[in-house]
């Protein structure tokens, strides 16, 4: 899947959506990549925060999700209701790095996801955890 075809499935909009490809995707998993250019929407002080694999994996999720209830719905809005087990590697994404994201299913609703995720550069693990994502109104 290209970045052309992942756009427009999140709500986030070509600036801010920061996944590149889809290298697999099935019932329970998508494995997603990504590179930390130096025109990253989030950068700060002249680096991406390891705090930010957080939303990588975020986006991993709602992509799979998507997916997953059919692409032809227009994108929904979503947010991180949870976040469980979060560890944090390094306190910066690797700069022009490749970053693997993975996110495999615990769970699947019509309007929230619960999946564990990891970003990796080159089989070093920046962050992982398990986030549950919800779609709709915040209140």
């Amino acid at each position: 899947m290209t970045r052309e075809q992942i756009i427009a499935l999140l709500p986030h909009g070509e600036g801010m959506c920061l996944l590149d490809t889809v290298e697999s995707v099935d019932e329970n998993s998508i494995t997603c990549s990504a590179t930390i250019h130096n025109d990253h929407p989030l950068r700060h002080n002249g680096e991406v925060s390891g705090i930010i694999a957080l939303e990588y994996g975020a986006q991993a999720i709602g992509l799979w999700a998507a997916l997953r209830h059919g692409a032809e719905n227009k994108p929904k809005e979503g947010y991180v209701l949870a976040l469980r087990n979060f560890k944090l590697h390094d306190r910066a994404l690797p700069q022009n790095a490749l970053l693997t994201i993975t996110a495999d299913k615990k769970l699947l609703g019509e309007d929230s996801a619960i999946c564990l995720f990891a970003v990796a550069s080159e089989k070093n693990v920046i962050a992982e955890g398990q986030i549950t994502l919800k779609t709709g109104p915040t209140s």
